[in-house]
């Protein structure tokens, strides 16, 4: 747990997936092809054909957990799933005892940057990329 990695509870608590997040991928005759947690490099990897997300906890830190490559297809959108992928990773943060989320998003990602916001996310500040040009907003939220 913390700055150690994930519990080893963390699986039994994936498989027992929210309601909202069962039904919607019920819903489209979808299930999660793959988890994988790296204990090397303190990773969860959760991947189906629908959606996307890791969350590693923040190197050298207590209490930080970073959401990223997150994303959901083209058809999935606009049905919730996001919504409930977000509340699911924040679950899992919450239950692996962090006490903040970062998350980077592109800059011009309104609908994702919405999404964030109307969950309680908020804004810490923007930057250009110096890899890809593109400008990154940094976005946190305070776990309760």
């Amino acid at each position: 747990m913390g700055a150690e990695g994930f519990s080893p509870r963390l699986a039994q608590f994936i498989s027992k997936l929210s309601p909202g997040l069962q039904s919607l991928l019920r819903e489209n005759d979808e299930e999660i092809e793959d988890i994988s947690v790296d204990t090397t490099n303190n990773t969860l990897r959760v991947h189906s054909r629908l959606f996307n997300f890791t969350l590693t906890p923040l190197p050298g830190c207590c209490g930080v957990m970073v959401s990223y490559d997150a994303s959901v297809t083209e058809k999935s959108r606009g049905k919730g799933l996001g919504r409930s992928l977000l509340q699911f990773r924040q679950d899992i943060a919450k239950f692996e005892k962090y006490g903040l989320m970062i998350a980077t998003v592109l800059d011009n990602n309104e609908a994702q940057k919405a999404l964030l916001t109307s969950e309680g996310w908020a804004s810490a500040t923007t930057f250009v990329n110096p890899k890809t040009k593109n400008l990154v907003r940094l976005m946190y939220k305070v776990l309760p």
